[in-house]
């Protein structure tokens, strides 16, 4: 028996909770420093040339432009898909993102990122039958209907349910 499987139900919520209210903010950041890291050698590259005109008048001249523009980062359905290994069609993802939102009180970015910690929860927990996308309806499946929740609070109680069986 691990350290985690002897904590209360209680004490799993509390600690999936603070994980989950966390994730956003780790997968954010890996975008970011991306982002940083991208305009950073973007910036390094050549715009323009000086032309030898007169020694009082110097025109500048842009270059074409040769840098193909920056990818934009993908949506939290690609991201989903990507993590588990492409298995999927993204379209999946992003009907089962659709789904869950209504029910939500998070934005997809957010619940994609509750998604993927619960699955990784889960997984250190034994449950190996689950993917990114299973998780996602399945937490669809466990948010009732009719107004919008936390859906930290969702995931913490299905991770509790399946680490249970």
């Amino acid at each position: 028996m691990n350290q985690f499987t002897s904590l209360s139900t209680g004490k799993k919520l509390a600690i999936g909770a603070a994980v989950l209210a966390g994730a956003p903010f780790v997968i954010a950041g890996a975008i970011s420093g991306a982002k940083d890291n991208l305009a950073h050698h973007s910036a390094a590259s050549p715009t323009a040339t000086v032309s030898s005109a007169p020694e009082t008048t110097k025109a500048v001249t842009p270059l074409p432009s040769t840098a193909s523009p920056a990818p934009s980062t993908p949506g939290p359905a690609q991201m989903l898909a990507d993590l588990d290994g492409d298995t999927h069609p993204v379209a999946d993802y992003q009907r089962a993102l659709d789904s869950l939102a209504p029910k939500c009180t998070q934005d997809k970015p957010h619940i994609a990122a509750i998604a993927h910690a619960t699955l990784g929860d889960l997984r250190k927990n034994g449950v190996d039958d689950e993917t990114e996308l299973s998780v996602l309806q399945h937490l669809n499946a466990s948010a009732p209907g009719g107004g919008t929740m936390d859906c930290t609070s969702v995931a913490a109680a299905y991770a509790v349910l399946r680490e249970s069986q």
